[in-house]
């Protein structure tokens, strides 16, 4: 049996570590401003830091990097993944130096999501001593900090787990996880980070009309501009995906974008902007897309009959998945499409079970879920929901890393082939609701909370590993 006491002690004994890695990765931002493509300095930080606790360290060609201690013929390996690129500064010129007031550390990435790879890291450091044990029970635990996630989420994770299903991979690393958990910040104001479930899922799509161009002081019939206007009004207006007691009604926002012109006394000749799609996991992105196409198709007929002008001559608009070439900080190269479906692990899942009673044991209550009101009739709330708990948000309001797990039980899903049975969940210092503002911050407890978990769930599921296998 784990002595909690004990595990929470030694978290709160790496405090001082803690901070001091956390501020280091913050502060190598600057060096290239650490965003995607550019965290080679946080890299070398984190490798640095893996190799003081064991030899197994791999920087794979994508730019993972990887560190592992016990067994490496495993019956249960237990992933923790957590990314190294953040935003740029922004409006927030001190945004790449570390500062402390009281509880709080001060600097870009201090939540999302450099604190958890800080906590993965020191929870690594902590079991090495238990490293005989975890060998002897067959259990392999993997730290690693993922580039790439903020231009792309998933993409570094879909790389990993195609290279560990191949020689190419050191044996000590090879055979797909049991088990990932994604240490992106979920703790609340006083620091205690919660167990997470999943994440809704992101779909990018790209609405360009192309247009004519021509002198301003000469009138169209019907330009770019106009269409695009209409047809972006029609969509906020008409387009909604099926509500859902646990995630809300699907969304969408419309991000950047782009107006030209040969002139400033020119017509629009291609007006384009991105609508960021956020959906439940239970729904499905073709049908928003569908309403999308259709709306945008009744525009363009009104527009026809109003102007007295056949379909043909009404600008012609496309809506499509964004897909863009990256190359990462390592130099690999890779075409990154933004669909990104969610996943949500069902409420009777073993490991969901598990890992909100070592909650409850490590910190003697429930996790501080936010609450929430949902309206429901009498009939449903005695059903049991696909979605767990509607009246608390144990999800993730953002995507995560964990959509190239999704990505991959989809596609298995779709081909008729045995889908990966790998459980996941989320729980990591630093607070969701700060990432990308500027003075974000994170509660220096929460690393402490979030280490002590960390050590706390491995060791209980090696002891009960076969309740999740």
């Amino acid at each position: 049996m784990q002595n909690l006491s004990a595990i929470q002690a030694q978290a709160k004994s790496y405090n001082a570590q803690a901070v001091a890695m956390l501020s280091r990765l913050i502060e190598a931002g600057a060096h290239q401003g650490g965003t995607s493509g550019l965290e080679g300095k946080r890299a070398e930080i984190l490798e640095s830091e893996l190799k003081k606790i064991t030899d197994k360290v791999l920087r794979d060609a994508f730019g993972n990097v990887i560190g592992m201690i016990g067994n490496t013929m495993p019956s249960l390996t237990i992933w923790f993944i957590g990314h190294i690129d953040t935003v740029g500064k922004g409006e927030w010129d001190k945004a790449f130096v570390a500062r402390c007031e009281g509880n709080k550390l001060y600097g870009r990435g201090s939540s999302d999501q450099l604190a958890g790879v800080v906590s993965s890291v020191l929870a690594l450091s902590a079991l090495k001593a238990q490293e005989k044990y975890l060998c002897e029970k067959g259990v392999r635990v993997v730290v690693m900090g993922n580039p790439h996630e903020e231009d792309c989420e998933g993409e570094s994770l879909k790389f990993l787990l195609e290279l560990v299903q191949t020689s190419a991979a050191p044996f000590w690393l090879q055979g797909m996880p049991d088990v990932i958990l994604s240490t992106e910040p979920t703790a609340n104001e006083a620091g205690m980070p919660r167990p997470y479930f999943g994440h809704r899922g992101r779909y990018l799509y790209n609405l360009t009309v192309q247009g004519q161009t021509g002198h301003g002081s000469v009138p169209l019939k019907i330009g770019a501009a106009e269409v695009f206007a209409k047809v972006v009004a029609a969509i906020f207006d008409d387009v909604r995906g099926p509500a859902s007691r646990k995630f809300g009604q699907d969304t969408f926002a419309f991000t950047t974008g782009k107006l030209t012109s040969p002139s400033q006394n020119a017509h629009t000749e291609v007006a384009a902007w991105d609508i960021d799609l956020r959906i439940a996991p239970t729904s499905n992105p073709d049908t928003i897309l569908t309403q999308m196409q259709n709306t945008a198709l009744a525009v363009r007929e009104k527009l026809a009959a109003q102007k007295k002008l056949p379909l043909a001559q009404i600008p012609q608009l496309e809506l499509s998945l964004v897909s863009t070439r990256y190359t990462t900080y390592n130099n690999f190269v890779f075409n990154g499409v933004q669909d990104l479906p969610g996943p949500w692990l069902r409420p009777d899942h073993p490991l969901r079970q598990l890992a909100l009673a070592v909650y409850r044991d490590l910190f003697a209550g429930e996790p501080p879920y936010d609450k929430r009101e949902v309206k429901t009739t009498e009939k449903e709330s005695k059903a049991a929901s696909e979605e767990g708990d509607c009246t608390i948000r144990d999800f993730y309001n953002f995507s995560t890393d964990l959509t190239a797990l999704a990505q991959l039980q989809c596609k298995a899903h779709k081909e008729g082939k045995e889908i990966p049975k790998i459980a996941y969940l989320g729980l990591g210092s630093g607070i969701e609701e700060q990432a990308h503002r500027k003075e974000e911050y994170c509660p220096l407890n929460s690393l402490d909370n979030a280490t002590a978990y960390y050590i706390a769930l491995v060791m209980r599921l090696t002891e009960e590993q076969s309740k999740i296998r």
